[in-house]
C-alpha cells in the first residue's frame, strides 16, 4: 500500500511538470542582485581583488534602448569542471548605482572565449542567461553580486567570460565598476571587454575589472552526516517493515 501511493505521487508530480512544460507555465530563472560590502571568500573558481586603478561604466542612458548601451565583462580559465554559482563585482566609488540603476532589470550572461584576451563571438552568442532586478535602494556598499537562479556547468580547462548590462534605457541608467590594470591575460584572468552595439564588435582592454567567481557551495559537514543519518533511518525502516510483514 505505502509503494503503490508513492508510485501515484511520483506519476502525480510528472504530469504536473508535463503540464508546466507543455503550457508555458514555467518562467525563465530569475537571478538575485545584492549588494554588500563583504567580500566573497569561498569556493572561488576565479578571483581579481587587487587594488583599484580604473573603472568602466556599464549603462544604457540613450534616447532609445540602443543609442547608448554599453555592456560590460571580463574573461577567465577553469582548471576542473565546475559549476558557476555567483558573480562579484566592485562598485567604483565615483560610479556608484544611479538613481535610474536602482530596480532596473539587468542581464548578466555566460560566453564562450577562445583565449583570456579574447572577445566573444559575434554576432552574439550567450551559453547562459539570467536577467534580475537591481535593488531599489544603495546604502554605499563596495559590492554588487549576481547570484544565479539556476548555477551554469563550466568545463575543465576552458576559457569563459561573464557579461553584464542594463535591459532597458532611462536618463543617466549607469553603474561603475572597479579594474586593475596589467591584470588581464594572466593566472587565469581574462580581459574585460565591452560592446556599445550589442556585442557586434568589441574593445579589450588588459586592465582585468576586480571580480570573484563563485561555484555552487560544498555541503558542510552537518549537513552530509544529515543525509547519511536520513538514509541509514531510511533503511532502517524499511528493513523493519519487511520483517513485520515476514
Amino acid at each position: 500500500m505505502y509503494y503503490r501511493l508513492f508510485d501515484m505521487k511520483i506519476t502525480l508530480l510528472k504530469t504536473i511538470i508535463l503540464a508546466v512544460s507543455v503550457f508555458g507555465i514555467a518562467t525563465s530563472p530569475a537571478a538575485t542582485i545584492l549588494f554588500t560590502d563583504t567580500l566573497p571568500t569561498s569556493d572561488v573558481i576565479r578571483s581579481n581583488t587587487g587594488a583599484k586603478t580604473g573603472d568602466i561604466q556599464v549603462r544604457n542612458y540613450g534616447s532609445t534602448p540602443t543609442s547608448n548601451n554599453r555592456w560590460v565583462g571580463v574573461g577567465f580559465s577553469t582548471i576542473s569542471a565546475i559549476s558557476l554559482d555567483k558573480v562579484t563585482f566592485f562598485i567604483a566609488s565615483n560610479g556608484t548605482p544611479t538613481a535610474t540603476a536602482l530596480g532596473a532589470s539587468m542581464t548578466i550572461s555566460i560566453v564562450s572565449l577562445a583565449s583570456l584576451t579574447a572577445s566573444p563571438s559575434a554576432p552574439f552568442t550567450p551559453l547562459y542567461s539570467e536577467s534580475a532586478t537591481v535593488p531599489t535602494t544603495y546604502n554605499n556598499e563596495s559590492y554588487i553580486t549576481f547570484d544565479l537562479a539556476s548555477s551554469y556547468s563550466l568545463s575543465a580547462n576552458s576559457y569563459y567570460g561573464v557579461l553584464v548590462s542594463f535591459d532597458t534605457n532611462a536618463n543617466n541608467r549607469a553603474m561603475n565598476f572597479t579594474q586593475v590594470s596589467s591584470t588581464g591575460g594572466k593566472s587565469g584572468i581574462g580581459d574585460t571587454f565591452y560592446t556599445a552595439d550589442q556585442g557586434a564588435t568589441y574593445t579589450n582592454n588588459t586592465a582585468a575589472l576586480n571580480f570573484v567567481a563563485q561555484s555552487v557551495p560544498e555541503p558542510s559537514t552537518t549537513a552530509l552526516l544529515a543525509i547519511v543519518g536520513g538514509a541509514a533511518i531510511a533503511s532502517i525502516y524499511r528493513s523493519r517493515r519487511r520483517s513485520a510483514k515476514a
